[in-house]
């Protein structure tokens, strides 16, 4: 006997149903304090066995159908001194593609961002240098190149750092405060670009950046701004901002 239209309806709505109701079975699951900080824990091991990074997270929150939430994000350098951290983290992950190593996100919404860009006592490498050494490292000969797109990123209650500790001279740099509004962020082995729609920090030893936005892009030989707006708190500068050079470490021109 033929089966009809309709069973074949019936059943795969039973399917559906099933899948739904296991997807928020996980996402609940997922939503308890225990499970949070047990699946951060197992994450952040996973990547120091994998990179060798010195890296913790208190909590991983996973929301259906693809919202994640990291709390407590902190990596440190080789030497234990802290390169970055990250408060609340909350991002939509659109695409994930393990064999190129890509990544794809929606919006994300930083909350209580640390970087430390520090050069101690006889030190040549500040943190970050150190821990793209480790990085590199681990990558060996198999390096595979990394993609990475952002639609949106927001982040709020930023801090930054910059200083050289055998240098008093040098250029340093400490702003307590700075927020940061960038659209279709884009990071891909030959070049990095982003639309800033607002960026804006507070020094208090130089100048206080009330707003900055425009196109900016940086490649092996070339890097700049286009459609550049710069505000201060008595002046504005406008236009556009090309330089061309090289290697990535001669700055031989400016157009």
């Amino acid at each position: 006997m033929p089966v009809s239209f309709s069973n074949y309806w019936r059943i795969l709505r039973r399917i559906l149903i099933a899948l739904i109701a296991l997807m928020l079975v996980v996402s609940a699951f997922l939503s308890l304090p225990s499970v949070q900080t047990w699946a951060a824990e197992k994450v952040a091991r996973s990547i120091t066995e994998k990179t060798g990074l010195d890296l913790d997270l208190q909590r991983l929150q996973y929301r259906f159908p693809n919202k994640l939430h990291l709390s407590g994000l902190l990596l440190r350098d080789e030497d234990a001194d802290t390169v970055l951290h990250v408060g609340h983290l909350t991002t939509d992950l659109q695409h994930f593609d393990r064999r190129f190593s890509g990544m794809h996100f929606g919006r994300s919404v930083i909350d209580d961002l640390d970087i430390y860009l520090t050069w101690h006592h006889g030190d040549s490498l500040n943190g970050f240098q150190k821990f793209l050494q480790v990085v590199k490292r681990k990558e060996g000969a198999e390096k595979k190149p990394f993609f990475l797109d952002m639609d949106q990123i927001h982040i709020e209650h930023l801090r930054f750092e910059l200083e050289h500790e055998d240098c008093p001279d040098c250029f340093e740099i400490h702003w307590p405060r700075a927020e940061l509004d960038v659209h279709d962020l884009v990071v891909h082995p030959d070049t990095i670009g982003a639309r800033m729609r607002h960026i804006s920090f507070y020094d208090p030893d130089r100048l206080n950046l009330r707003h900055m936005e425009g196109q900016v892009h940086y490649a092996k030989h070339s890097s700049g701004f286009s459609n550049w707006l710069l505000m201060t708190d008595s002046s504005r500068i406008q236009g556009d901002v090309r330089l061309s050079y090289g290697d990535t470490k001669d700055y031989t021109s400016f157009i």
